[in-house]
């Protein structure tokens, strides 16, 4: 006859000390304390199973008391009954408990600004500066699945709340798109911004139009002050090129000399730099080219860039850099590089009749290009007009410059 173990009490456990060799206090189906020499005091079950001895640790005492180590005890019990290995079990929730401590939203979030390195610098650095100060410092080690919606919805609204509508607008499009960014590679079982409504959310945002100039008397003056600009020469290059070519300002900074073809006038600017990840053709005319061709011996031999900045020959001239050229001028608030498409789009559409190139050349040179086109779109459709309405505008600036 097996002979019987008795239960253990709290002050069998208590008064437990360590010897020269560990020993163990068994409480009975399995269940012992191992007392090591060094003076802990470990709960583990011992248990067989398709004929093999296991042993798996259930926690330490006194943080797993008696009572709970029963309670863990009886569950394993039930599962190896079942035919389920408690070892087994125990890892997969290791696994699961670790594969939740990444999960947290900071790092799905960091992981999905690196996967998107189709952004611009200028755009990744504000968004992730964004993330840093308006998210991060209230989800610390959050899981993402643990989130509510109204949580994430409280710090959207509280960047509304300082009058930021239309970044509290484009983070609210952002975190929809970490999210489907989890779900889509199985870190999260499900996006919550899916079933939130921003526009009922979030106040309505206004769309402003960037400061610009359509008058063309004030174009006018604005082209002789470019010419007669005193400040950085890689500055001055860039804005004298802005007009003629009315691509977006990172367009213009990152250009780089291998994307020109000169000799057939054309600059192809690869479709990692568009806004709509599509390859753009930009016809050159005698007017850029000769701009060009000033800048080459000043910044081809130092820099794969036209513009490099002044102080670092691998990195190109600011955004700001470019922006405070105009304010030196005196049109702060009055004009940014960015204004120039606009500038160009107002008066290229109001002479459709004197050039005789349509809307929808123009919208293509623009890169203005529908998300319904993007299957479609051709980086030379209407080429051979675009190219014409390209001359027709580089002569309408020199003739500007020339009579100013």
């Amino acid at each position: 006859m097996a002979r019987r173990t008795m239960p253990l009490k709290d002050t069998d456990i208590r008064k437990a000390k360590a010897a020269d060799k560990e020993y163990f206090l068994r409480d009975g189906d399995g269940l012992v304390l191992a007392i090591t020499t060094g003076g802990k005091k470990i709960w583990r079950l011992k248990y067989i199973l398709n004929k093999k001895e296991n042993t798996i640790s259930l926690g330490q005492y006194p943080d797993v008391s008696l009572a709970d180590a029963r309670i863990e005890k009886d569950k394993f019990r039930k599962m190896i009954s079942n035919g389920q290995d408690p070892s087994l079990y125990k890892k997969h929730q290791k696994h699961l408990n670790e594969v939740k401590r990444e999960n947290t939203f900071e790092a799905i979030a960091i992981s999905y600004m690196e996967h998107r390195s189709d952004l611009n610098e200028s755009y990744a650095k504000r968004t992730k500066r964004a993330l840093e100060r308006d998210f991060f410092p209230f989800l610390t080690n959050r899981n993402i699945d643990d989130i509510k919606p109204l949580e994430m919805l409280e710090i959207i609204k509280r960047i509304e709340q300082r009058g930021a509508v239309e970044s509290s607008h484009r983070l609210f499009t952002l975190i929809d798109r970490i999210y489907r960014y989890a779900v889509t590679i199985g870190r999260a079982e499900r996006n919550i911004m899916a079933d939130v409504d921003k526009n009922l959310a979030l106040k309505a945002h206004k769309h402003k139009n960037l400061p610009n100039i359509t008058n063309v008397i004030e174009l006018q003056i604005l082209l002789k002050l470019i010419e007669d600009y005193k400040g950085d020469f890689a500055t001055k290059q860039a804005l004298r090129l802005a007009p003629y070519i009315f691509v977006r300002p990172f367009n213009i900074r990152y250009a780089e000399w291998d994307e020109f073809d000169i000799e057939n006038k054309i600059w192809k600017i690869p479709a990692d730099k568009m806004k709509m990840k599509l390859t753009h053709i930009v016809p050159l005319t005698d007017s850029m080219i000769k701009i060009i061709k000033e800048t080459e011996p000043f910044s081809r031999h130092r820099s794969k860039y036209l513009f490099p900045s002044p102080t670092d020959t691998k990195r190109t001239v600011s955004e700001n850099t470019l922006g405070s050229g105009l304010k030196r001028m005196g049109y702060n608030g009055q004009m940014t590089v960015h204004g120039f498409r606009h500038t160009a789009s107002t008066l290229l559409h109001e002479n459709m009749h004197k050039h005789g190139v349509h809307s929808e050349a123009i919208e293509v040179q623009m890169a203005h290009v529908d998300g319904s086109m993007r299957g479609i779109y051709n980086h030379a459709k209407y080429l051979e007009e675009r190219i014409r309405l390209m001359n027709w505008w580089s002569d309408f600036i020199d003739h500007l410059k020339e009579n100013g």
